[in-house]
């Protein structure tokens, strides 16, 4: 007789992951929104998606955090979808919205959003972004980071995220998005996986 699946351990173990990523995956820093998408994915195959409903709007507000956006020249549009963690020292941006100067503000000089901070340090798959600078809803640095760049694979799974809690788009480029990937298309018809000096076709 074969064994049957556990799905009740399966379940505990995917929402460990969102709580606490196993050792294993310490040096997927880099992929953190692949992750979020697969553990997500999961619940919604098992029908149970209604298990994350406590912080479904924290993830979306993750992903949406990572959104590669276009200055205001639309200088870097072949930049822009969506890049894969926080990695790169971005700002904490859920709102996808631009003001004209930088704002920096710590978790220590940040009174007005402590209590918001401190429920993103719960989740460690996502509690990276709340050590980045914070900046207050409706405002973003127009500075373009030299090596910020989105990824055509999280820019997929990072749209999947949010199709599966059911969010509207609302704070989605579409143009950036689209104009980022028409940039990765090469002649031949491959897309490159992003615009960094680090080319890379797959189809």
């Amino acid at each position: 007789m074969s064994k049957p699946i556990n799905y009740i351990g399966l379940q505990t173990y995917l929402k460990h992951c969102i709580g606490v990523l196993p050792d294993r995956y310490k040096s997927q820093e880099s992929n953190r929104l692949t992750l979020v998408y697969f553990t997500v994915s999961a619940f919604d195959l098992l029908d149970k998606l209604e298990l994350l409903q406590s912080q479904r709007d924290d993830i979306i507000d993750m992903v949406y955090s990572l959104q590669v956006l276009p200055d205001e020249s639309g200088s870097n549009l072949a930049r822009c979808g969506f890049r894969g963690s926080s990695l790169i020292g971005n700002p904490w941006n859920p709102q996808c919205v631009r003001v004209t100067t930088p704002i920096s503000i710590s978790l220590s000089q940040s009174n007005r959003h402590t209590d918001r901070i401190v429920r993103y340090l719960s989740f460690s798959i996502v509690n990276r972004m709340a050590r980045s600078p914070w900046i207050p809803p409706g405002q973003q640095p127009t500075q373009v980071l030299q090596h910020d760049y989105a990824h055509i694979a999280n820019t997929y799974v990072a749209l999947c995220i949010l199709k599966i809690f059911g969010d509207d788009y609302s704070r989605v480029n579409r143009d950036a998005i689209t104009a980022g990937l028409r940039a990765l298309q090469n002649a031949d018809g491959r897309f490159e996986r992003n615009r960094s000096r680090y080319p890379g076709g797959s189809s």
